[in-house]
């Protein structure tokens, strides 16, 4: 349903009218969240990533498109669509398109559609701002999440995030390496056990992955990380974690799913390491909606302790 020159309460009460005349009810519903795209072309990824994360989390989806011509144009309006069907997955979908004066104030615009008494999420699927809390929507919210991968230079987005911080801030890159975190526990608790010295992180130098893996290396570890650039590499491929007795690495080839797992004195074994989609690693951000105190750490002490 599409609705011209609006205002999101009357937006709020054509959704609740048609809930009701399709027999639904907002029970169940566990957060709102609220996507910001700056480009009507962007809308239905976002859709379509939050429609996949919502069969998790039961959510409220509110895409705003926050234009900036849009908000340059003389005209003050909002348009909207609602979309409530089983192409949502779980959950019921309201797209903003506000114009001029309608994107000032965006937290007072975005107020009526709020789920009572469920937490907020403001997730930037494109490039985010440097001061996530700081942002009108961001004030509204328990968690503020990004995507470093899309802005121009990721690494120096993710060191503005840093000196930015707030509890509550996370980026999609972080999820993104949960897997190879998870890896590289278990290769440090086999036996025989053994003291790190240093460790390597390889890949392209260009992705937040290769520094948020390496900062958490040098935070949980307090050892000496250095990253090493791959020719050709799209994103992370190794970690090696270097003891006296040898080296623990994990290895996947770029492209590939399946990582290489080295220890010393064993044979090498072959496991599942997919890239994580999107839907993937926003639906466990979701999973917790306090702060994330390891990611506080890695992003505001442990990258800056890496060896570039």
């Amino acid at each position: 349903m599409k609705l011209e020159n609006t205002n999101t309460v009357d937006i709020a009460v054509e959704l609740n009218t048609i809930k009701v005349d399709a027999g639904s009810v907002t029970l169940g519903r566990v957060l709102t969240l609220l996507a910001v795209v700056p480009h009507a072309d962007d809308v239905e990824d976002a859709i379509a990533t939050a429609a996949a994360t919502s069969r998790a989390h039961p959510c409220r989806v509110v895409v705003i498109v926050h234009d900036e011509q849009a908000e340059a144009s003389c005209d003050s309006r909002l348009d909207a669509e609602i979309r409530f069907s089983e192409d949502e997955g779980a959950s019921e979908v309201v797209v903003l398109y506000p114009k001029g004066g309608a994107c000032e104030d965006l937290d007072t615009l975005v107020m009526p559609l709020l789920l009572a008494d469920t937490p907020v999420v403001v997730w930037w699927p494109e490039v985010g701002p440097d001061s996530p809390q700081e942002h009108p929507l961001g004030n509204l919210a328990t968690r503020r999440i990004t995507d470093s991968r899309h802005n121009d230079n990721p690494v120096d987005y993710l060191e503005r995030l840093a000196l930015n911080y707030h509890p509550g801030d996370t980026d999609l890159a972080w999820a993104g390496i949960t897997l190879w975190r998870a890896l590289a526990v278990t290769l440090v608790q086999e036996r025989p056990h053994g003291e790190i010295t240093a460790a390597k992180v390889r890949g392209n130098l260009d992705q937040p992955a290769m520094h948020l893996m390496a900062g958490w290396l040098a935070v949980q570890l307090d050892i000496s990380v250095e990253l090493e650039a791959v020719d050709g590499a799209r994103t992370l491929t190794e970690v090696v974690l270097q003891r006296a007795d040898g080296e623990l690495v994990i290895r996947r080839p770029d492209g590939e799913s399946v990582a290489t797992l080295s220890h010393p004195n064993r044979q090498d074994q072959r496991v599942n390491l997919p890239r994580r989609s999107v839907a993937d690693c926003l639906t466990e951000d979701l999973r917790r909606l306090d702060p994330d105190d390891m990611y506080a750490q890695v992003v505001t002490r442990g990258i800056a302790m890496v060896e570039r």
